[in-house]
């Protein structure tokens, strides 16, 4: 079932840019006392490295320099 998901889509996946990326947030963010979940983090990171939206409701994204992010709502 998950072969038939991913089929055709671009999967981004964590490359040494992405893993920087993330060491870098989390630093600035530890500096700020600002810390983000772990996973919220490389999703930023994922995103600031290849120039993407982040689609959220979590306010907490907005604490990320640089990084575009749309509040979903419903």
């Amino acid at each position: 079932m998950l072969d038939q998901f991913v089929e055709g889509r671009i999967l981004l996946t964590c490359d040494l840019l992405v893993a920087r990326e993330y060491g870098r947030l989390k630093s600035e963010l530890k500096a700020q006392g600002t810390p983000l979940p772990e996973n919220d983090m490389w999703i930023a990171a994922i995103a600031l490295r290849y120039g993407l939206t982040v689609t959220s409701r979590d306010r907490h994204f907005r604490e990320i320099g640089g990084l575009a992010v749309f509040a979903w709502s419903e």
